[in-house]
């Protein structure tokens, strides 16, 4: 939807005094908002495998130092496919009405509830990782408990942040999709309005 067909929408939706519902807006933006997510997503990576890689090709690691930029490595390859693979074929949809922008923002959200499952299966192999390393470090160092606790912390404040923000996002989609509906049912209903009265048998004239 271009800015002037949007503008031109907005003010014959304000004509009658009526505010612009805010999730037009915002599924107006929304595919922005993907793509800047998506641009987020690998630049986090790649500043993380960045380091990792130095690490591996500059710093002569210790074998466990070794695996733990490898896994880092890994997880991010593992992270950015399956965004790409949740996100495929959604970023090109703008709308070219309301009703079609609100359908593109809902295939948006199921692209997004589908990074859920990336972002858990990301979070498991690098927390079996995290305590896998911990143990060996535990036992090459004659059980050291100390290095088993660095591996449990670290891995439940991950789970708990993953948790946390999975959640929040969850409750931003929800709240979204049901606005999202609402909007489109009187959309739906005033242009059904309008095409009865456009259709309806005029008077003979005298």
């Amino acid at each position: 939807m271009s800015d002037e067909e949007w503008e031109t929408w907005q003010r014959a939706w304000s004509a009658g005094g009526r505010p612009l519902p805010k999730i037009l807006k915002r599924a107006r933006s929304d595919r922005m908002r993907a793509v800047v997510g998506l641009v987020f997503v690998w630049g986090i990576v790649l500043v993380q495998s960045g380091f990792a890689l130095r690490a591996l090709l500059f710093g002569h690691p210790e074998p466990i130092t070794a695996a733990s930029h490898v896994a880092t490595i890994v997880a991010g390859v593992i992270i950015v496919t399956g965004v790409h693979m949740a996100m495929r074929g959604t970023l090109g949809q703008s709308g070219g009405d309301p009703v079609a922008l609100l359908e593109s923002m809902r295939a948006r959200h199921r692209a997004r509830r589908g990074i859920k499952t990336v972002l858990w299966a990301g979070t498991a192999f690098l927390v079996i990782t995290v305590l896998g390393l911990a143990v060996w470090r535990s036992v090459e160092d004659g059980y050291v408990v100390a290095h088993l606790a660095g591996g449990v912390i670290p891995a439940a404040l991950l789970v708990g942040l993953v948790i946390f923000v999975t959640r929040r996002v969850d409750g931003v989609m929800d709240r979204e999709l049901r606005e999202a509906d609402e909007v489109e049912r009187i959309l739906r209903e005033e242009d059904d309005a309008a095409a009865r009265a456009t259709s309806a048998p005029t008077a003979p004239t005298r």
